[in-house]
């Protein structure tokens, strides 16, 4: 049975798809949708770099803006200040904080019970969302794709 991609005569391998196309469409949807970045998703599309830069605001006093590099913005990255990293918040842990006060083993260890999304209160179903989230993010992946 050949693929289904259309001018392709290959052999099916897996989804009705030969083994080149799979392989292409397995890398397409599981990497960050980040401009011209193509690591591994971590949470809600992005990689844990994009993740981390999207979540997590300069430790400078009176800065709101995204981390670039060593927990301060670019800003403040340029004109030479930096914050050391904190502590990890877990008892008996003596690796730096990553995020919201924890390294990136007990972070990523820890379960939401809500939806990550802002003013939402649903259960968590899958990847921090609530069913509706999900799957909304499901069918905005696949029709990028």
């Amino acid at each position: 049975m050949p693929c289904i991609v259309p001018l392709c005569q290959n052999q099916t391998y897996r989804n009705r798809m030969c083994k080149y196309h799979h392989k292409q469409s397995t890398f397409a949807a599981m990497r960050c949708t980040h401009a011209k970045c193509v690591k591994m998703v971590f949470a809600l599309s992005l990689c844990r770099e994009h993740y981390r830069k999207a979540y997590t605001q300069c430790f400078i006093d009176g800065c709101r803006r995204p981390v670039h590099c060593k927990n301060v913005c670019r800003s403040h990255y340029r004109k030479g200040r930096s914050v050391p990293s904190p502590p990890c918040s877990v008892p008996r842990c003596k690796k730096k904080a990553w995020m919201r006060g924890k390294c990136r083993k007990h972070f990523v260890s820890e379960k939401p019970i809500q939806c990550m999304r802002t003013d939402c209160k649903r259960p968590v179903r899958c990847s921090g969302l609530c069913t509706m989230h999900y799957f909304r993010e499901r069918r905005k992946d696949q029709s990028s794709s």
